[in-house]
């Protein structure tokens, strides 16, 4: 914390980083903004059939919206099994590949390339990338 360490691995946090400061008003309105939006994401993948991918799905949303260590990345591990098992899709092709990534090559290029501000954000943007073409091609008809 003390090296200039921080926290900039999902939409909260950015938030409170570029957006809002040491305002305590605005910072109560963004908990609320993120928590409404999470639960509009929890409709839209309530309406998937199977349950387990709607597990799945589900268990992203906490490593978009709200802060997490390196260690809550495991719930990206039921995405992967799902994935896996269902490996005839292209999009499931991409989850899997995508969490490997994640989980064996992510925190090498990051130490490579050394630029965690934007990095961060890019991997969140291929998590809600995810998450968002899970929830638009697995919803019920």
């Amino acid at each position: 914390m003390q090296h200039g360490y921080r926290r900039d691995a999902d939409i909260y946090s950015l938030l409170q980083i570029y957006f809002l400061d040491e305002n305590k008003i605005l910072k109560y309105i963004s908990i609320i903004l993120i928590f409404v939006i999470n639960i509009l994401f929890l409709i839209k993948v309530n309406k998937i059939k199977d349950n387990f991918l709607k597990m799945s799905l589900i268990l992203l949303c906490p490593l978009i919206f709200f802060p997490h260590s390196n260690y809550d990345y495991v719930l990206l591990f039921p995405l992967a099994c799902y994935s896996l098992l269902n490996f005839d899709t292209l999009l499931n092709k991409i989850n899997f590949y995508f969490i490997i990534y994640f989980f064996y090559l992510s925190r090498q290029i990051k130490h490579i390339l050394d630029l965690d501000w934007l990095y961060q954000p890019i991997l969140l943007t291929f998590i809600i990338v995810i998450l968002l073409l899970n929830i638009r091609t697995n919803i019920k008809s």
